[in-house]
């Protein structure tokens, strides 16, 4: 969906995102992805619909909490989305058209010191949705593209 991870902005807003020590609440961070995250599945080069991105559900997160931050510190992360389809026909024998599933990889930065705060990995589905409802399903029929392999 993007030609290799993007990296947007988090500013830290104090008085949500850190706990009584006054730093930042580990349970926010998966928050602070899912925020960039959405910024850029709409701006990605095969970027997807709002709708579509409203019904992203997490099945899976796997992450690796390393550093943490002050109240003035803006965040940087990497993201990094690809969508893995099934091939045309694979599914048309069940009643129910299959989720899309979207793999998506994070990294976070300190912007002060460029110091590494966590890594995650997840895997999200996009449920009830078809190849129709994609932006770019025209680019997908191109002969060129293998709809098995992942876009990214």
């Amino acid at each position: 969906m993007t030609n290799g991870p993007v990296r947007r902005e988090y500013r830290l807003i104090p008085d949500r995102d850190l706990n009584g020590a006054g730093l930042v609440y580990f349970a926010n961070y998966p928050m602070f992805l899912d925020i960039c995250e959405r910024d850029v599945l709409l701006t990605a080069n095969l970027a997807l619909s709002e709708p579509l991105v409203d019904r992203r559900t997490l099945v899976y997160r796997r992450s690796a909490y390393l550093n943490n931050a002050s109240s003035r510190e803006t965040l940087l992360v990497d993201v990094e989305p690809w969508l893995e389809l099934s091939h045309p026909g694979e599914h048309e024998s069940t009643a129910k058209a299959q989720p899309f599933v979207m793999h998506i990889n994070c990294r976070m930065y300190r912007r002060s010191d460029d110091r590494l705060m966590m890594v995650s990995t997840a895997q999200k589905v996009i449920a009830g949705a078809s190849m129709e409802d994609l932006p770019f399903a025209r680019l997908l029929a191109s002969p060129l593209v293998n709809a098995t392999q992942r876009l990214n």
